[in-house]
């Protein structure tokens, strides 16, 4: 199914499942801005079966793009490590940069 973004932002989402193939999927929204009212993105990771990550609807692409990739990576994080917090790590930092360049490179 097609993201409100379009292309780019739908092949972001495929390059970052063909690196990590994350199992149980990661689902992804877009969502209206007001339901996000401080951030542009965020993320949920529950148990086994639920992980969501929310991007905010009426940014640029590239600022999209760029929410997409943080907030996978907090999720993809918060698996491998599931007590941790959602905070930016050295930990998180090494997954990050792995999402950036799946996305970017």
């Amino acid at each position: 199914m097609s993201s409100n973004y379009g292309h780019q932002f739908d092949l972001a989402i495929w390059h970052l499942n063909h690196e990590f193939k994350p199992d149980p999927p990661i689902h992804i929204y877009t969502v209206p801005l007001p339901v996000l009212t401080k951030y542009h993105g965020s993320c949920t990771v529950g148990d086994a079966t639920l992980s969501r990550v929310r991007i905010a609807r009426g940014m640029s692409i590239e600022r999209a793009v760029d929410c997409l990739v943080h907030e996978y990576a907090h999720v993809i994080h918060l698996r491998e490590n599931p007590t941790a917090r959602i905070e930016h790590s050295d930990a998180w930092g090494v997954i990050y940069s792995r999402c950036y360049r799946a996305v970017f490179d």
